[in-house]
């Protein structure tokens, strides 16, 4: 396990939130290493456009570098990438089945946004 206390946010529904944005940022600014987890694809997936131009700015403001981000595509399961590295507290999503499954599935934390809303206590 990492020494550094790590966290995920999903973007869309997430992290793209302002009150989340915030929060993230106090986060980083906190030493928490703080990444993204997201089922976007990579903008090399795309030829010629970057679809993902509105997360590495927010990204930029938080203060989180490009590569603690993570594309898994429609094509895998976030469970499926927090099996193999289970050295985050938590990851925060608004997908209830991503959530149930990372619970379900790994050692890490997911905690749900569903409707913007996140549920329970979560902050770390």
């Amino acid at each position: 396990m990492s020494e550094k206390l790590r966290v995920s946010f999903d973007f869309d529904g997430c992290l793209e939130i302002d009150t989340i944005t915030a929060y993230a940022k106090e986060l980083v600014e906190r030493g928490v290493e703080v990444w993204i987890v997201t089922s976007r694809v990579h903008e090399l997936d795309y030829l010629g456009s970057n679809p993902n131009k509105d997360m590495y700015a927010i990204m930029k403001d938080i203060g989180i570098p490009k590569m603690h981000s993570v594309f898994l595509g429609q094509n895998t399961d976030k469970h499926q990438y927090f099996q193999h590295d289970e050295d985050f507290v938590w990851h925060l999503d608004d997908a209830w089945d991503d959530v149930e499954k990372i619970n379900d599935k790994t050692k890490v934390k997911a905690i749900s946004n569903f409707g913007n809303e996140v549920v329970g206590e979560w902050k770390t």
